[in-house]
Order: C-alpha cells, then structure tokens, then sequence
C-alpha cells in the first residue's frame, strides 16, 4: 500500500509501519487529518464531505497504533496522489455528484 510514499521518500522497506483499516469505498471526497489537514480521498466506513464548508469527519480521530503498526482509514497514497494530480479540482467544478467517480491510477 504504502511502497508508493516509502519510494517517494525514500525510506528503507523496514519504516513502512502504516496500514489501511479496511477496503476504501470507491467515493472520493473530503475529511481531515487532525485540526489542521484537509484530505481528498476515500475513507474507510465514513460519509464523506463534498464542499469546503461542510463539517469534515477527522480521520485522526480513526486512527490506530498497535504493536508498532498504524492503521488509518484511508490510503495515504491515494491522498497524496490526489494532491499532486488536484484531483478534489475536478469535483469542484462539477460539483457533488463527480465525487462518486474514483480518480483512476
């Protein structure tokens, strides 16, 4: 799940510690990270938020460390790589209903 960002950053295959809770929905749309991260994605068991101003659901909140090991609710990749794409720029211009058309990769 996670070679995409250890490539990325370069870290030895030993660091990758982070895991996904459980299949992601094929919806993409808006949640946060903590107070101040706003990620465009899928989410794991969560409505997700369509507009800048709806409240987001925190995934931090949903996100689990055991035996070294943490799960989140959502690919990080997938966050990134929308990011990097500004995939979440499609969505706004059509409006909600784009959002349930997964960003193909």
């Amino acid at each position: 799940m996670n070679s995409t960002l250890t490539q990325y950053y370069r870290c030895p295959g030993a660091y990758e510690r982070i895991n996904e809770r459980g299949a992601l929905p094929a919806a993409n749309g808006n949640f946060g990270f903590g107070r101040a991260s706003i990620c465009y994605g899928s989410y794991h068991r969560q409505k997700l938020s369509f507009g800048s101003a709806d409240a987001l659901h925190d995934a931090l909140s949903k996100t689990l460390i055991e035996n070294g090991v943490g799960y989140l609710p959502f690919d990080p990749a997938q966050v990134v790589f929308n990011l990097d794409h500004e995939a979440y720029v499609e969505q706004r211009r059509s409006g909600p209903m784009s959002a349930q058309s997964n960003v193909s990769y």
